[in-house]
Order: structure tokens, then C-alpha cells, then sequence
């Protein structure tokens, strides 16, 4: 995972992640419902990165911002509420952001993209080529 729990509690705030991960009720926020939210917007963060980078990527503060900005829009829609304005902007910002990066339109300082294998048939006689093609 790219974000943790403390990394939720510091953008929300204790009360607020309670009152957005507290299934049962008993006042305090469910870790499982915060670990699942934040596997999936770290995984959300993957399927963007993907194209041009090898995943998972080394966590650093752009990533736990991207990781945590769809966290939060995650947990209030599993509520049913409405995003409060603050939090939407920064969701659509970091959508946007992760995709320029995978458009390549901008890159992730730090990492390296990811290399694409050549192909293993390159330089190779085609078996449909459309000489042979026209054989049929």
C-alpha cells in the first residue's frame, strides 16, 4: 500500500475517518474497511502507473498524496455522502495528474520508466506476409 492509516487520519481528521470507516459502530474507524480502501486506491494507482512504469513504485510523497486523494473520495462514497468541495478538487487533481503520467505527459521524478522488451521476432521472415498472402 502507498498510504496508511496516519496518512488518512492527517488529511480527514480522527472524527471524520470514524464517522467514514466505523462499520460497527463502536466508535472507533475499522482498520479492515481503511486497509481495503487504501488497497484499493493503491491499487488504482498501479493500473494508471502501469503503462510506463514498473509496479509497485517506491513510495514517496507525490504517491501517498495520488494514494490518498482516491482514498478519501472512496470512503465518502462507500457513505453515500457527498464530497465535500476541498476533497473533490483534490481527487480530480490527482486523476488528472496520474493521467498525464500514464499519457506521458509528464513523468514521476525518481523513477525510471519501465523498459519495453523487444520484440522476438524482429528481424525474423513473416509467416503472413502478403506474398504469401495472395497464395490463398
Amino acid at each position: 500500500m502507498y498510504a496508511s492509516i496516519s496518512d488518512l487520519v492527517s488529511r480527514l481528521g480522527a472524527e471524520n475517518l470514524v464517522a467514514l470507516a466505523d462499520d460497527n459502530h463502536d466508535g472507533t474507524a475499522d482498520d479492515t474497511v481503511i486497509e481495503a480502501i487504501l488497497q484499493q486506491a493503491s491499487a488504482m494507482v498501479d493500473n494508471f502507473l502501469v503503462a510506463r512504469y514498473a509496479v509497485p513504485v517506491g513510495i514517496t510523497p507525490i504517491i501517498v498524496w495520488l494514494c490518498v486523494s482516491l482514498a478519501v473520495q472512496m470512503l465518502y462514497s462507500r457513505r453515500r455522502e457527498a464530497l465535500p468541495e476541498g476533497h473533490k478538487l483534490q481527487a480530480d487533481a490527482a486523476k488528472e495528474f496520474l493521467t498525464s503520467l500514464r499519457d506521458a505527459v509528464i513523468v514521476l521524478a525518481g523513477v525510471p520508466p519501465r523498459t519495453l522488451a523487444e520484440s522476438t521476432t524482429r528481424g525474423e521472415e513473416k509467416h503472413f506476409s502478403p506474398e504469401k498472402l495472395s497464395e490463398f
